[in-house]
């Protein structure tokens, strides 16, 4: 343990044990150091650790609100962080199984030790349950390497099936950020053969060979803006804002629902609810918007009112065959 260690340690036994304010220079004195470093100690540990103690006038006080929180390991966690450690296990537990196991299992065995007691951590976590709806299977091998070029910040050699041409195409990429959307993975990448960013479905990755040549590295405030711009997976700048009008009923549902982080909502005179979603590519947007029937409907613009009217009409005429 470094030295430095050792000190916030003494420190906090002796802040634990104390029943009012101490002095800086009395601590200093104890610990060996001047003030100055017992005054940067205190605002470390209340910084990094939410430890409850603050510096005043160069007296070290208790902060009290914070003794409703729970020490664990040197940590002092609110229940919603605590709730969150149980969240982030019990996601690491059935999130992928056989994906990213290596890289996480020092991750989850961190959190088992903070959460303490196993018996208590085990019950706990067994009442978090995550399902995962309409995943599509993907391979271990290239996923794994996918998540090693990006910690190396290497580029990657993809053959990549596009399904809406049915067709396989060799691209070479700079590995920007892996996404988890829907219960499927995908991986944002600097193109280099179509000299742009886009986005790859992990499953539709054939094959996956790591080069030796770096990434090309970008603005993070550019990559957020690309990605984070339009609806759902589709990137690119929002060219359009789709008005959608839930029924009264549906409001109950989706009044608190987050379609994007720029949408607008507004409950309107006749109790139904208004959302205003940005977008630029409408497929997956058409496709949401189909799920909910008859309790949605397009106000505006009008070529997304038509297409989702078509679709709903091929529908119909789907249903109205006699195939039976």
């Amino acid at each position: 343990m470094s030295q430095k260690a050792e000190r916030k340690r003494q420190l906090q036994l002796f802040l634990k044990s104390a029943q009012r304010p101490v002095a800086l220079k009395v601590l200093a004195d104890r610990l060996n150091c001047s003030p100055r470093t017992v005054r940067r100690y205190v605002e470390e540990l209340s910084l990094q650790r939410q430890a409850p103690w603050f510096v005043d006038r160069n007296w070290v006080h208790l902060d009290r609100p914070r003794l409703q929180q729970l020490e664990l390991d040197g940590f002092w966690l609110s229940s919603q962080e605590l709730e969150s450690l149980f969240a982030l296990n019990a996601a690491l537990e059935q999130l992928s199984k056989g994906i990213l196991v290596q890289q996480l299992l020092p991750i989850k065995e961190r959190i088992l030790s903070i959460l303490g007691e196993p018996k208590v951590s085990e019950i706990l976590v067994n009442r978090i349950k995550i399902l995962e709806i309409a995943q599509r299977q993907v391979n271990d091998q290239i996923f794994n390497r996918v998540v090693q070029a990006l910690s190396e910040n290497k580029r990657l050699q993809l053959k990549y099936w596009n399904r809406k041409e049915n067709r396989l195409s060799r691209r070479t990429v700079s590995p920007l950020q892996l996404v988890r959307y829907k219960d499927n993975w995908y991986l944002d990448a600097y193109c280099h053969q179509k000299d742009a960013f886009r986005s790859f479905s992990i499953d539709a990755i054939q094959s996956c060979e790591l080069l030796t040549q770096p990434v090309i590295q970008h603005n993070q405030d550019e990559l957020k803006h690309h990605y984070e711009s339009s609806y759902g997976i589709f990137n690119g700048i929002a060219e359009q804002v789709a008005e959608l009008k839930f029924t009264p009923y549906m409001r109950r549902w989706m009044e608190n629902s987050n379609w994007h982080p720029q949408q607008s909502v507004e409950v309107l005179a006749d109790e139904s609810l208004l959302i205003k979603v940005p977008y630029r590519h409408d497929i997956e947007l058409i496709q949401d918007i189909l799920k909910f029937g008859a309790e949605v409907e397009v106000v505006a613009p009008l070529e997304l009112r038509q297409k989702v009217i078509e679709k709903l009409q091929a529908a119909l005429t789907q249903y109205s065959r006699d195939n039976f």
